[in-house]
């Protein structure tokens, strides 16, 4: 009994940060990324450095991580669900090695692409830094990739704004009874 408590106070904990995250990142990119009106979090990071060094760096870790981290629970989540059928599904206790391996490779691409988006939405924290330098300076100026890297933001609101829609429409996903599925 006091094992289940303790999940779902864990779980509202974590349900009320990964919402605080997440709030702060969709307006980071469209104050920030999109507008260019305000360095928001950018502020934040280097306020926190000022008080101790180590504060903007772990705050710059934690939304780089969380970000991350949405990426690993959407792909074993949804994992390659097309409109008729699943390419190489995540089931627990069900997933063959040829699956396993392309959601990690999928996992390992997109981290680099996360710590891109990273490095050039943070570029006013992370000046004068070698990811800074490669990302928003070098790969900027190759041939077509820098419209790449200035219109994706967009799309990616637009996956996070139809995400949100989802799951206020339809916020329960349903669970086998049998299964021993706990996250």
């Amino acid at each position: 009994m006091h094992g289940q408590l303790l999940k779902a106070i864990g779980c509202l904990i974590l349900g009320v940060i990964g919402g605080v995250l997440s709030i702060c990142w969709l307006l980071h990119i469209i104050l920030n990324n999109a507008a260019k009106v305000t360095p928001f979090l950018n502020n934040m990071f280097i306020a926190m450095d000022s008080a101790f060094a180590l504060f903007g760096v772990l705050a710059y870790a934690l939304f780089a991580f969380y970000l991350l981290w949405c990426v690993v629970k959407g792909c074993s989540k949804v994992g390659m669900n097309l409109v008729i059928f699943t390419v190489y599904p995540m089931e627990v206790n069900n997933t063959l090695m040829n699956a396993f391996c392309f959601n990690t490779l999928l996992i390992l691409i997109c981290s680099v692409t996360v710590v891109q988006f990273c490095a050039n939405s943070f570029s006013d924290y992370a000046a004068n830094t070698a990811v800074n330098t490669l990302f928003t300076t070098y790969a900027s100026r190759l041939k077509g990739i820098k419209y790449v890297l200035i219109y994706l933001q967009y799309p990616l609101l637009g996956v996070a704004a139809l995400s949100l829609l989802w799951l206020l429409i339809c916020p329960k996903r349903k669970v086998d009874p049998d299964s021993d599925d706990d996250y």
